[in-house]
Order: structure tokens, then sequence, then C-alpha cells
């Protein structure tokens, strides 16, 4: 059917212009009961927002000539024309690039035309090849077949008027044109954004909660649903159920963590989020939102695809069956999201790990993908290359899966660190560390045998590596607030889960990072520094043997200090005698270590500030005699470092161990 035409006015035959006026009504209502929009009948590229007027959805083709190597092709600069309450334009940036490393998509914006923000790298939409290939119409994917579809939202503040591109020339070639498209999503009224700030808080009255659409009855669950923002509430355009697709819904076995690739900050997040609906609709094609959540930085919980709890959405890579998305707004390449935004994830993930019996810190078959997966993994361990959901935030995932694991469990953190220097690294197998947490255990016991046992008053330990292998933990000593133990030697490099059980309930639990060298020094003190736990040995002419300890107790400071070390005849030798951990090779044949040992100075202390002048550091290297296992403890490792004369009264010393390039804590002597 048609639409009518209009005269200018002109009345034909039988009074035509008359009934036309006369019919509007009805076909407006008409077009209601059709879920049809006049704005999106009319005007394709228009869409109604809830919370304010029409916004205008305008796009530009820019052509892009050939480029030779090294030439750089810059665009006009671009008129926005935003209103003037905009409170942020939403930029879209789509082109198609040949697969490999084409040009670098570069943009910039300005106020007034004049001054200009520097020129700065395109961020991508992190999808890269579909979201589901049920989700996209028949153009989009032909114009996906056989390249890459690239594509950009960029939230720029309401007053930006310009905005300008460039691309430089390469050895791959640039695509033939961006096309580029602008809308200014309408602000949230004050009442708006008052209403969704008391519901985020958990404030519901009756005729709230009755409006609410719900999700699943979550009566029975231990660990309930955050507060979450419903579509209506947060003004999306489309309502509460979409009206570009159907409802699909899947039993969910992974929690996927994406990041937007938007600014970190926004005066309206809700418009943010209408932005991003639009965007998947209307440039990437989808039926709806991808996500099935958002999250913005102040904590605040958005419903995303419709549908409620368990359906399916649009962000793995095309194999979305089986799982949840969940999406923090903003970029988390160099920096994590906000405390507050980290708490909402931790819940509402706890909630649904809850809700299917999920093991948050455990790997599982994807059967969509056919991955093994974390239960708890971020979009780039799918199929499809991605960074998403940043650098930052994918390597949180392990502490939020044992943040996850202690919200649903009730459990306690623990916090594990070398026993030795006590700083909060990378741990080395077959090394010694101490795990502290509250009420780990009801006593206070030791070790008195070897090998070590695997349970103490009651308590147990086991650590699952990155390759899903889970070993029980030898224990030196337990106590209500400390576990010293032994790292098994057996596991894969990478982050780990530490799991402490009391009585065959899992009591407290902590992450850790597993890597193949970690050198710590034991020190007199027991804190990592200062004096260190070491012995003096004298070995003379006759090869008589003499130890005596390299600290002593100062009552004034109450503490251990560097005992001043004292040559003796020109025919004795003198050894230093270190103990620590984390240095031994792993496998028996291994190669050795390279150890090293250096001894520095910054000369007599207070010289520059009497005379002016500060003294070159000065540096002594050690020869090690021996860098390994002890004989008699389990983890203990040994170095022998041998003293040479020159050292004598040379006053205080830091001396510095590295294995393998790896440092150690530095530790105190005195000559």
């Amino acid at each position: 059917m048609g639409m009518p035409t209009f005269d200018g006015g002109r009345s034909g035959p039988g009074g035509e212009r008359g009934a036309w006026r006369k019919r509007i009504p009805l076909l407006l209502s008409l077009m209601g009961l059709l879920g049809l929009g006049l704005g999106r009948m009319v005007f394709p590229g228009w869409a109604q927002e809830r919370e304010g007027s029409l916004v205008e959805r305008r796009r530009e083709t820019l052509p892009i000539p050939t480029l030779p190597d090294g030439a750089t092709w810059t665009s006009a600069p671009l008129s926005l024309l935003p209103p003037p309450d905009a409170s942020l334009v939403a930029l879209t940036t789509s082109w198609i690039a040949v697969p490999g490393p084409g040009p670098q998509v570069e943009w910039r914006t300005s106020l007034e035309g004049e001054r200009w923000s520097p020129w700065a790298p395109l961020e991508l939409e992190e999808e890269p090849v579909t979201a589901d290939p049920s989700e996209l119409g028949l153009s989009r994917r032909l114009e996906r077949s056989g390249s890459l579809w690239e594509q950009s939202l960029t939230l720029l503040p309401g007053k930006t008027r310009y905005v300008q591109y460039r691309l430089q020339g390469g050895a791959s070639p640039a695509p033939a044109r961006l096309e580029v498209g602008w809308f200014f999503p309408s602000q949230t009224s004050a009442a708006a954004r008052q209403r969704i700030e008391r519901l985020a808080s958990g404030d519901r009255s009756p005729d709230l909660e009755a409006q609410t659409e719900p999700i699943s009855p979550l009566g029975s669950l231990a660990t309930p649903r955050p507060p979450v923002i419903t579509r209506t509430e947060w003004g999306c355009p489309d309502g509460q159920i979409t009206r570009h697709g159907t409802l699909r819904y899947t039993t969910v076995t992974h929690l996927i963590v994406h990041h937007t690739v938007n600014s970190n900050t926004s005066p309206d997040w809700p418009a943010v989020v209408r932005s991003i609906w639009s965007f998947h609709i209307f440039d990437r094609g989808y039926s709806d939102i991808g996500y099935n959540y958002l999250i913005d930085p102040e904590g605040v919980i958005y419903e995303g695809r419709s549908g409620g709890d368990n359906v399916q959405g649009a962000h793995f890579s095309g194999v979305n069956a089986g799982t949840m998305g969940v999406a923090l707004i903003g970029t988390f390449t160099n920096g994590l999201p906000s405390p507050r935004a980290r708490e909402s994830l931790r819940r509402l993930l706890a909630w649904k790990a809850d809700q299917r019996d999920l093991v948050p810190y455990t790997a599982a078959l994807h059967a969509s993908s056919g991955l093994s997966l974390k239960v708890i993994a971020g979009h780039r361990d799918g199929p499809s290359p991605t960074e998403c959901p940043g650098n930052a935030l994918y390597a949180f995932l392990p502490q939020l899966r044992v943040e996850v694991l202690q919200e649903v469990t009730g459990s306690a953190s623990l916090a594990t660190v070398s026993a030795a220097d006590f700083a909060a690294r990378p741990l080395a197998p077959d090394s010694i560390a101490a795990a502290f947490g509250r009420e780990l255990s009801q006593a206070v016991e030791a070790a008195t045998s070897t090998p070590l046992p695997e349970t103490l008053a009651g308590v147990s330990l086991r650590l699952r590596d990155a390759s899903e292998r889970e070993l029980p933990v030898p224990l030196f000593h337990v106590s209500p607030g400390q576990v010293n133990l032994l790292v098994p030697a057996e596991l894969a490099l990478g982050p780990a889960t530490l799991l402490l059980s009391r009585g065959g309930t899992l009591r407290a639990a902590g992450t850790l990072t597993l890597t193949e060298i970690a050198p710590a020094l034991f020190t007199a003190n027991a804190n990592g520094q200062g004096a260190p736990a070491a012995l003096l040995l004298r070995l003379s002419a006759g090869g008589a043997i003499t130890y005596e300890s390299a600290s002593r107790y100062d009552a004034a400071l109450q503490s251990f200090v560097p005992r001043p070390i004292l040559f003796g005849p020109e025919t004795e030798a003198l050894y230093l005698v270190l103990f620590g951990t984390g240095v031994r090779a792993r496998a028996a044949g291994a190669p050795s270590r390279v150890v090293t040992a250096q001894l520095t100075t910054t000369g007599e202390p207070g010289l520059a500030a009497r005379t002016g002048e500060a003294l070159a550091p000065h540096t002594t290297s050690l020869a090690v005699t021996y860098a390994g296992p002890t004989r008699e403890y389990a983890g203990l490792d040994q170095l022998n470092l041998q003293l040479p004369r020159t050292l004598a009264g040379q006053g205080a010393r830091t001396l510095r161990i590295t294995a393998d390039g790896a440092a150690a804590n530095p530790v105190l002597l005195q000559f």
C-alpha cells in the first residue's frame, strides 16, 4: 500500500483532501496496533526515545581514495549540530576492511571548529565477526561475507559540534569509505534519574514492584538477585519487549564479562544505555541490545536484552547459547572498573551462579562453541579474536571468580604471600607460602613429621591451577589467622585458586599466581626486611668449620639488626649462608638458576648532608657457590656466598639477590 501524496492544499474530486484528514487518526491507531512507529515508517533512521522527543539518526558516507604507502587522508570536518540540551552525542563509525592489519582510523573533535582535541585511534566495538547469524538481516550478512565489518560507537560530550577523521596509507589497503552516523539520545529527566537511583539502592515500594517484570522465582535461593533497572525504567525505546525480533531462551552454563569500549565518564548513564541499544539495533543490525545486563560506574545494573532471565543474548561471537553476557560500561584496557561497578558485577554473577549451581572458579564445556571455558569467562575466551573485556578487567577475572565463590558460599577471604618476605606477588611451585584469613582453624597445630601432612587441626587446603588440575596442599602450621603451606611442585603456571576447608566445609578461598621463579629471602625479624636470617660460615686452612649468626638482637630497638661481619686470619675463608624460597629449579636435572649477588652502598651515612656531595653507589659482586634446595626442609632454599676480604670495614651494605633475572627482597649487612 502506498502512502498518500498531498497536492499542496488542492482538493481532489469528491473532497479527497478532507477524506484523508478523517483517515489519519484511524491510520495512526492501526499502525500502533501493528507495533509500527510513524517515525520509523516514514523516516527509517529515526527512533522514539521514551524519555524525550524523536531522535534523528544522521548519516554521512566519506569516500576514501587509494592511498600510496605513507600518504595520509584527512576528511573534511563533519558538522554534528547537536541540540542545545543534548547531554551527549552518540557517534557511530563503520567500514569494511580486509583481513589483516589495516590502516589505523583516527579521529578528533572540536566544540567550535577552531580548537581540536589530539588525534586518537578509534576504539572498535569488539565483536569482530557477528554476534549471531540469526541476529542479522540478509543485507548485513552479505555485507560481512569475506570481509571484516569494523564498527565503533563513540560517546561525545553534548556540546561537541565537529568531528574529523584521518587514515595513513600502509602495506594493507585502506577501506573504500567510512560510514559515519550520529544521533542525540534524549536527556534522562531528573525524576527518572531519581527513580533509578532509588530502585538501584533496593527501594522498591509495592507500586514500583508491580511495574517490574518478573525474572524468576528467587525465594529459594541463598544469594538474591541485586536490584536491576528494567528496560522501561531506563527508557528503552522499544519498551519492555523488543519489537525487532523474537525471544529465544537458553540454559545458562557460562557467565561472560564484557566492556562496552566507551568513555568511563558520563553525565547521563541511562542515555548511554539507550545509545548502546540504538547502536546494536540500527548499526549492528541485531534484534535487540546484545548484552543481558549492563553495569555503569555507579554500580547501577540495567536489564539489557528483553525477555527476562535466561533469554539468549548476542554478545559471544556467534555462540551465544548457554551464556549470560554482562557488560561493564566503559573501557578497561589500562584500569579497573570502579569499586561500585565491581561490587555489582560480583553480586550479579553470584546470584546467577547460585541459581544455576555453577562453580565459579572451575572450567566446563561450553557446548555451543565446543570450548572448555571458565564458568566466569571473558569475551576474549571465545572463538573470535578480541581484546574484550580489556587487559585490566581480564586480569581481574581470577580474583572475581573467587569473590563470587565467597559471595555464594559465605566463605572468608584468603590472602596468600611468600612466607619469606610476605610480598603480594606471584609464587613459585615447590616454595613456602603463608595464607592469611579469619577463623581459619579452631586450634594451633604444627607438622611434626615428613612428608608434610595434608590436614592439621581439621584444616585442609586444595590448589586448583590454570590447567584445571586440583591437588592437596602439604601443611607446615595452622592457626586461626594463618596457615603456612608448601605450594605443590606439579602445578601449571598461571592463575590458581586456593581453597581452605575445615571439617569438610569450605571456609575460605583466595587466588594466587604461579610463576617459574620467585626468589625471596627469610629475615631475622620475620618481616622480609632488615637483617637476613643467615649464618656466617668460617672455613679454616685445616678444614675446620664454625658457624655464627649474621644478626643480633638490639634491646633498644626491640628488633634484630645486622651483626658486624669481621674477617679472621688471612688463611680463613668466610661465607654467608642465606635461606630463602622460590629459588630452586623445578625439575630434577633441570639447568641451575643463574643466581647473582651484589652488595651496594651510597657512601657514609650523612656525608651528603655535611659536605653537599654524595658518593656514587659502589657495587661489589659476590661469588655464588651454591643456590638450591636444602636437604632437611621442604621448600627451603639455601644460597652460599663467598665474602672477599676487601669488604672489611666498609660499613652498611645492601645485598641484592637475583635468580634468572627475578629479584628477591633486599637485606642489610654490616662490615
